[in-house]
């Protein structure tokens, strides 16, 4: 076998080690996070539903009014009709929505990423508009 074939089974073989003991370091760190967090992950409460999901709704983002009793998502369709928001009651799960306009005949089709609530007023945010 010549030299430089050694060197190149030797540098391989490096390379190789190196890699399945990131992966294997990976897929450790993945495994102990569960451990390390158990009582974060197991932490869950269900609000409400996230209603329209089954519509082309693509949820964007949440906010709770001041009061607790409604919850707000902003999102866009993914079918590219009027953006929306919907104004969930929390306790009973009711809810209704609102296509947003430019102006009377343009949907407004932009991905409402930020909701936030005050008092009786809520405000959204896409790119660079608020």
């Amino acid at each position: 076998m010549k030299g430089w074939h050694k060197a190149l089974i030797i540098v391989g073989s490096i390379i190789g080690g190196i890699f399945s003991l990131a992966l294997v370091t990976i897929l450790t760190l993945n495994v102990v996070k569960f451990a390390i967090y158990d009582e974060y992950f197991s932490i869950r409460t269900t609000v409400c539903t996230n209603n329209g999901l089954d519509s082309n709704y693509v949820s964007q983002g949440t906010a709770i009014t001041d009061d607790g009793v409604y919850l707000i998502t902003s999102g866009y369709m993914s079918d590219k009709t009027a953006s929306r928001i919907y104004i969930t009651e929390i306790t009973t799960n009711k809810y209704r929505y609102v296509e947003l306009y430019k102006s009377e005949n343009k949907p407004a089709t932009y991905h409402f990423g930020g909701v936030a609530v005050n008092k009786d007023k809520i405000y959204l945010a896409s790119n660079d508009k608020v």
